[in-house]
């Protein structure tokens, strides 16, 4: 097995991959899980007839197992208040600055800034009533404008008709903070309720 030492014959993912998923395992169940992928991933090269084919194969099966690993660790929810107070500051700073230069086009930042602000907020309120699935649910949908923003944002410091830094910094804080907040919404999901 990968985390035994003993090794299966056969195609083997790269290395690094592999020491992905086994920090991203349980340690109940990194035995047999990367044991049966390792067996698939053999599979896979012969159905696929590439060994690039099949490493992209264990990467997916590798992102299916993180957000259960982001939603279990201990610092993510500290992480996603920070990161959501500073997108909601960074909405407020853009809104503030758009009011006051008022470029041709200001409007659409200042709707821009309301959603970066208003998302930071839900998930701060989903971060502190994790029981109301209400709240949760609107995270989860409210990222999907997050993710749309941040990526027009890269897509105009790729081509270049967007070059400010702070621009790259937030679509990167926005990226993230979805990223952690659907693990922790997912997290919350698969939490055992109780029953009183």
């Amino acid at each position: 097995m990968a985390s035994g030492g003993v090794r299966m014959i056969g195609k083997q993912p790269p290395s690094w991959l592999e020491r992905i998923l086994l920090a991203v395992l349980p340690e109940r169940n990194r035995q047999s899980v990367s044991g049966d992928l390792l067996e698939e991933f053999d599979e896979q090269v012969r159905v696929r007839g590439s060994r690039l084919g099949a490493s992209i194969w264990y990467a997916r099966q590798i992102l299916s197992f993180m957000p259960g690993w982001l939603g279990a660790q201990a610092a993510l929810r500290p992480v996603l208040l920070s990161l959501c107070s500073f997108t909601a500051l960074s909405g407020l700073w853009l809104g503030a600055m758009g009011l006051r230069l008022r470029h041709p086009g200001y409007v659409e930042g200042e709707v821009i800034s309301g959603i970066i602000v208003t998302q930071a907020l839900l998930t701060i309120a989903a971060l502190r009533f994790r029981r109301i699935s209400t709240i949760l649910h609107l995270s989860a949908i409210g990222c999907l404008p997050l993710l749309w923003l941040a990526g027009k944002a890269l897509k105009g410091i790729i081509d270049g008709s967007n070059l400010e830094g702070y621009v790259l910094l937030i679509a990167l804080a926005l990226v993230v903070q979805v990223i952690f907040t659907w693990a922790m919404l997912i997290a919350e999901r698969n939490r055992p309720k109780i029953s009183i």
